[in-house]
């Protein structure tokens, strides 16, 4: 859906497609004791017409917000005997005495952060924090979950849109919430509905939300991106432009 043409024929047929699929379900409600749709971007609800009204939308919600990680106490305690194992690694790798407490810290400063709602718990995210624990290597983990394509297109195509000032940054509700157009998303929109930015903290008086990255890991792997993707983009450049040059210089030698 993200990469179809926003009004084209094809997202059409997609749209509709989605809208009877949630009114099949819809019908079946009284067979169902639960239906949790999740993805990246979100899409209006009104796309969808009556096909998916009956939906709460739990992307900011208190009820929900240890629902998808872990939180450090179950990692404590689910994971404490994997927690003792890489502390002993850790000490002989580095030939010094090297704690649970100091592993569990290393692991929280990669993985921790994340917040569905400004009074929520912080959770680990689940992929990277099993893949630690499998490795004992605190790495990047974040691409092999899925890439950002829809970021960073985005980005590319219209990089004067995106504005993204020192963190934290301001944004109200209806911004990090936004179903419009994809052509007009904010970029701390896109990136709060893609995992980039969590809230941080909330102001009542203000109904301001503060965004940051959640952790270590997600910070460095939005830098290396830009990073990898500019130079890409300018490698791209200087090829086209060398075609350009070596079939200007045929043309020449024919001459």
């Amino acid at each position: 859906m993200v990469h179809l043409t926003k009004g084209s024929d094809l997202e059409k047929a997609n749209i509709k497609a989605m809208r009877d699929f949630f009114m099949t379900l819809k019908s079946l409600n009284e067979y169902f004791q639960l239906t949790l749709i999740t993805g990246v971007s979100k899409f209006s609800l009104s796309d969808l017409f009556s096909g998916a009204n009956h939906l709460d939308d739990i992307t900011i919600s208190k009820d929900a917000d240890a629902m998808f990680g872990y939180t450090q106490e179950e990692i404590l305690t689910i994971f404490s005997k994997n927690l003792q194992y890489f502390a002993k690694k850790w000490s002989i790798k580095e030939n010094k005495k090297v704690t649970k407490s100091e592993v569990m810290s290393g692991i929280s400063t990669y993985y921790n952060g994340y917040k569905f709602h400004q009074d929520g718990v912080s959770v680990y995210n689940p992929w990277s924090t099993l893949k630690f624990l499998n490795s004992s290597e605190l790495e990047n983990y974040w691409y092999e979950s899925g890439s950002p394509t829809i970021l960073i297109n985005q980005m590319l195509a219209d990089p004067d849109r995106f504005q993204l000032d020192a963190l934290p940054i301001d944004a109200y509700r209806n911004q990090l919430m936004y179903t419009g157009s994809r052509n007009e998303i904010s970029l701390k929109a896109l990136m709060f509905q893609a995992g980039y930015l969590i809230i941080d903290s909330y102001e009542p008086s203000t109904g301001v939300y503060k965004l940051k990255f959640p952790n270590q890991e997600i910070a460095k792997a939005f830098h290396q991106t830009i990073q990898d993707s500019l130079e890409r983009r300018v490698k791209d450049y200087f090829l086209s432009i060398q075609e350009q040059i070596t079939s200007a210089l045929h043309v020449v030698v024919k001459i």
